[in-house]
């Protein structure tokens, strides 16, 4: 018994002089540590998104407004006013959920930043202002780091603005340019 547990101290002391023989490994960088504010905000944008989904919108919209009086995070603020946009949005209030959505844009990142656009030429073309509603998703189309769904996914986005419209001739420009871009 006593060899087998010296031995084991053996192949221990092994182990642990190994371990120090290995270059300190980096640590991750720590998370920026979440003002009690940020949480504040957060929690109350949580909570209008509740409201939303039971059809409470003067309470969603009230929450909302809080935040946006009280915050200075830009992710808050834009997560802020896209609430604001989706309370308008509910109540059939189109110009200020416009005004709600670009708001929200100015301060969004990147990422969901397409798929935005779309919702916006949306409005746009629900209040029957199509060179608007064509102009915020053709955007898309000067950046060339959109990719080829997105970009497929606006041409027919314009297609169905051009067909509301009944531009024939914008209509045919659009096929034409679509062709080119995707060959």
């Amino acid at each position: 018994l006593g060899v087998e547990w010296t031995m084991r101290g053996a192949f221990a002391a092994v182990l642990l002089l190994a371990a120090c023989d290995r270059p300190p490994q980096p640590s991750p960088p720590e998370p920026k540590p979440e003002t009690s504010q940020d949480a504040a905000s957060d929690y109350l944008l949580d909570l209008a998104d509740v409201h939303l989904k039971h059809n409470r919108l003067d309470e969603a919209m009230k929450l909302t407004l809080d935040v946006l009086g009280t915050s200075k995070e830009n992710s808050i603020l834009s997560r802020a006013h896209y609430g604001a946009y989706r309370v308008h949005l509910g109540r059939g209030e189109l110009r200020p959920a416009t005004a709600s959505l670009q708001a929200s844009m100015a301060l969004m990142s990147p990422e969901g930043l397409a798929e935005t656009r779309f919702k916006l030429s949306a409005l746009y073309s629900d209040l029957n202002d199509l060179p608007a509603a064509s102009e915020a998703v053709e955007v898309l189309l000067r950046d060339p780091k959109t990719p080829r769904e997105t970009r497929q996914r606006i041409y027919r986005h314009l297609y169905q603005i051009h067909q509301k419209a009944k531009d024939v001739k914008g209509l045919a420009e659009k096929a034409k340019e679509m062709a080119i871009d995707l060959a």
